[in-house]
């Protein structure tokens, strides 16, 4: 049976009305900006005068001072890095980020055994093959040989979308962090677009950052360029200093809007 034209008009207006909120909140985010360094800006889940951890900007690793006098949150050894809020030493952080991966790859349910993927990078092959471990028809292709220059043209390519046809991938497995997670959705919500990814495309590394994708890639000694932000993606960075949790906070609103909306 066909839904009736007043349940569709009813699912509109709470589809209308939660676009409305997010929104609203949004702006809140954007216009706190400038000036959220000399104003308390309202934040439920943290007080303003609760102390940050302090960092080394030159290495986003925890500073002297903290190391000595924390210990790895797991195992008690000495820290090397934070992860979600929780000082990790090197064997702890790549242990909970690999952990983190997993899980989320196994949540979107999008590989499983025997499906043919596409990967474009070394960090996502050797995630599949050494961390996930599952047995895939794998297809390795740069960037570079569709001619992409960065993954906000990946969705736009006539050559890659070609060669999926032309090779039967199942799967195209990207290297999409959360950064490039909260730069699409705030992107969309402020410029008023719907740039969403096929659901062919599946985002390996969703519930990292950059940062800690990068220290990740070093420690494993694999090469890895983080994509070039645009300045909101600058001024999310500063809250994420302030307030720890907003990127994982947004990168969750996400996935929930993009499943209302679709």
């Amino acid at each position: 049976a066909e839904p009736s034209e007043e349940g569709s008009a009813g699912e509109k207006e709470v589809n209308m009305k939660i676009k409305s909120s997010m929104r609203s909140f949004l702006f809140l985010l954007h216009s706190s900006y400038n000036s959220y360094l000399n104003v308390s800006v309202f934040y439920p889940f943290r007080s303003s005068n609760t102390p940050l951890k302090t960092f080394d900007p030159t290495t986003k690793h925890m500073s002297t001072k903290e190391k000595s006098t924390e210990k790895c949150s797991i195992c008690e050894k000495k820290p090397f890095q934070q992860l979600d809020d929780k000082n990790l030493c090197k064997k702890c952080f790549v242990s909970i980020l690999e952990r983190k991966i997993k899980k989320s790859t196994r949540n979107s349910n999008k590989l499983q055994k025997e499906t043919k993927v596409l990967l474009f990078d070394s960090i996502s092959e050797h995630i599949i093959k050494d961390v996930i471990k599952l047995p895939l028809n794998i297809t390795i292709k740069k960037l570079s040989f569709f001619k992409i220059k960065s993954l906000k043209e990946i969705n736009k390519n006539t050559q890659l979308k070609e060669f999926i046809k032309k090779n039967e991938i199942q799967k195209v497995i990207i290297p999409w962090t959360q950064d490039d997670e909260v730069e699409l959705f705030l992107s969309n919500w402020f410029e008023d677009k719907k740039n969403e990814l096929p659901q062919k495309f599946v985002k390996l590394f969703l519930p990292i950052s950059d940062v800690a994708l990068n220290t990740y890639c070093k420690l494993k000694e694999i090469q890895f360029t983080p994509t070039k932000r645009k300045e909101l993606s600058k001024r999310i960075d500063l809250f994420e200093k302030k307030y720890p949790g907003t990127k994982n906070s947004i990168t969750k609103s996400s996935i929930i809007f993009s499943d209302i909306i679709n």
